[in-house]
């Protein structure tokens, strides 16, 4: 196993960004998580999206479950009904402590508590954890978007980050069609009347898997039950798919429930159900409450049933949001916001049936306070269902459903929060005689916006900028500890702890803060008893009520045993050889010093071998030579003749 940590000064950590920073694109990084130790808050993860130095200690991350509700899963109208929510939801923002490196792409993360109850590792789980970078003072300047939801890595769809200053929108921040994934026609063309009132079912007649009969369900919070996966039932907020003759596919669902697919083709009136119901149900509506405190991706569409190759895939669901800020604005160089957009089902090129819309994704926006010298947007609206392209009449999707816009207090005028239902698809040509929407939209709401949210973990960052944090092993056998802040607000004090085994913490001082400043402030502390081996060190800062952050780990090596040196020719006229005996080996560095105190050469090496230095070039007279070894000192006097 290996140890990952930094030792060198940070310039700058995840409490203290520069100011005026610009961000654009994808911010965070994604890992799926494969186990959890509550005991211990240790998270292992894989399947690794973006960077480790954003898993590294000291950074913050979201931990969330993006599916394992429970469904029935009869073949009745009834399939798809949620009978529990179990974890599916459940998040949470937690800091990073440590981080262990398994090998093979698998890692460790020591995170400083876990409030909530998780289920990775199990099928449906699909538990992952998001990096949540951290900005004092930031301003959006091209379009922040996530990596797309990838349903078989269980990562993806979130764009999340933390503002202790003031956040500027000078783009969108936009997760729109990044949510769970639409359902796709039925793979072999079929006209017949087959089993359409099923509402789940395998692909095909007689346990195959062509895709015969009906159209896929969109996906959602749970995952697909094996040879259900197909048919008109929707899977949880997931669309159902169209069913014989071309009916439609349903819409998903979020905060509102999807639209039903429209009817089939009128001609086949002699086949049961299939004209009076044969469009695929829309995704139901999920539970939102503060109290409940739980949030989701937007369902996907259900595709359209075919049998001349020409329905379409269900459109995708929105992502989620989740930014908490202390202030708002925006620098009123367009209209800008957060959009989490439900996709559009693309419309059929003929006689077939038509997808159903994704439902609207998740905004959470904790904000204390909004500066909007212009308006700001925020929606997360239904997707259209498609229409379809032809002179007769076959069924068109389902409208998708809204998803929520959810606030700890309502950002008032000129806000403009409000979402709309994605509308059913047409059944066939404008124009075209009996040509209408035989589907339903995506269900209404007054606003869609509901307040009294706040983000459950650790607290928001505290404004404070650290110019430096660094610790340092003395002569003395004792530890520096030095930090400066460029600027702190409303700070109470400093706290700086320490580990050895990341498993049993320490304070080792308390210093208290300035409070406000915009001035450099110089501060230290001393740990007059460091263990033997490697000890850690962070700085803990607290705010006047009580929020709390901290930096990066910082380690010193401190061994209680000397190591011998030898070295030898001394006098010395070409070159030395030393040696430095240790009971381990270990890298070390060498340093030739004159009288002034100046060094004159520098080589690296390691213990326990013979390092060559030559000094044929050094003029004759007294050195010294120093040797650095696990962050201390050592010096042996050198002559030089000619």
């Amino acid at each position: 196993m290996k140890t990952l940590f930094l030792t060198v000064y940070l310039l700058a950590i995840s409490i203290s960004l520069s100011l005026g920073q610009t961000i654009s694109g994808v911010v965070n990084s994604y890992a799926r998580v494969t186990a959890i130790n509550t005991g211990t808050n240790v998270v292992t993860i894989d399947n690794l999206n973006g960077s480790i130095i954003d898993f590294d200690a000291g950074e913050k991350v979201l931990l969330i479950q993006m599916k394992g509700a429970t469904i029935d899963g009869t073949n009745t109208a009834t399939f798809g009904d949620i009978l529990s929510y179990n974890d599916a939801g459940n998040y949470e923002m937690a800091s990073i402590q440590f981080l262990n490196d398994l090998g093979g792409g698998g890692y460790e993360i020591t995170l400083d508590d876990i409030n909530r109850t998780y289920t990775p590792g199990t099928p449906g789980g699909y538990v992952q954890v998001v990096s949540v970078p951290q900005y004092t003072d930031v301003t959006i300047n091209g379009t922040v978007t996530p990596d797309t939801w990838n349903d078989s890595q269980g990562t993806g769809g979130i764009v999340t980050f933390e503002v202790s200053g003031t956040l500027t929108l000078g783009a969108n921040v936009d997760v729109s069609q990044q949510g769970f994934g639409g359902g796709v026609p039925n793979t072999t063309g079929d006209g017949g009347c087959v089993k359409s009132t099923d509402y789940a079912r395998n692909a095909g007649s007689g346990g195959t898997s062509d895709g015969t009969h009906q159209a896929r369900k969109g996906l959602g919070i749970t995952t697909e039950i094996s040879n259900m996966e197909y048919g008109r039932a929707n899977l949880a907020n997931g669309g159902g798919g169209g069913s014989t003759h071309n009916a439609g596919g349903g819409g998903g669902g979020n905060y509102t429930a999807g639209g039903i697919g429209g009817k089939g083709w009128p001609g086949a009136s002699i086949c049961p159900g299939s004209v009076a119901n044969g469009g695929g149900l829309g995704g139901i509506a999920l539970d939102y409450s503060a109290g409940t405190n739980k949030v989701f991706m937007g369902g996907g569409g259900g595709g359209g049933q075919q049998n001349n190759n020409n329905a379409t895939v269900g459109g995708k669901g929105g992502g989620m949001i989740i930014i908490r800020a202390n202030i708002v604005t925006t620098n009123c160089g367009g209209t800008y916001g957060f959009l989490a957009d439900g996709e559009d089902a693309s419309i059929t090129a003929g006689n077939d049936g038509g997808g159903g819309g994704g439902a609207g994704g998740t905004i959470l926006l904790e904000v204390n306070q909004y500066n909007l010298p212009c308006a700001i947007v925020a929606h997360a609206n239904g997707g259209s269902g498609a229409n379809v392209d032809d002179g007769a009449a076959h069924g068109g999707g389902g409208g998708g459903g809204v998803g929520p816009l959810l606030v700890n207090n309502p950002p008032g005028t000129p806000a403009v929060f409000s979402s709309t239902p994605g509308i059913p698809g047409n059944d066939c040509n404008a124009g075209s005689p009996g040509c209408d929407a035989t589907g339903t939209d995506g269900g209404t709401c007054s606003s869609c916006t509901d307040s009294g949210w706040t983000v459950p973990g650790t607290t928001i960052p505290l404004p404070i900028e650290l110019g430096k944090f660094s610790v340092k092993l003395t002569d003395q056998n004792t530890v520096d500890i030095r930090w400066v802040t460029i600027s702190e607000k409303n700070t109470s004090h400093f706290i700086i702890e320490k580990t050895t085994d990341f498993h049993t913490f320490s304070q080792i001082s308390r210093t208290e803060a300035v409070g406000n400043s915009i001035i450099l402030q110089h501060y230290s502390a001393q740990d007059n008893y460091p263990n033997s081996g490697i000890n850690y060190y962070r700085l803990k800062s607290v705010d006047t009520d009580g929020a709390t952050s901290y930096s990066k780990w910082q380690a010193v090596n401190y061994q209680t045993t000397t190591p011998s040196i030898d070295l030898y020719p001394n006098p010395a006229k070409e070159d030395i050889r030393l040696v430095v005996k240790t009971g381990q080996v270990s890298p070390i560095t060498v340093y030739v010093i004159n009288q002034l105190g100046q060094g004159q050469l520098k080589q690296t090496g390691q213990t326990n071998q013979v390092m060559q230095v030559p000094v044929n070039k050094l003029p004759a007279g007294m050195y010294t030579v120093m040797v650095i070894y696990q962050q201390q000192k050592f010096y042996k006097p050198l002559i030089i003749n000619r």
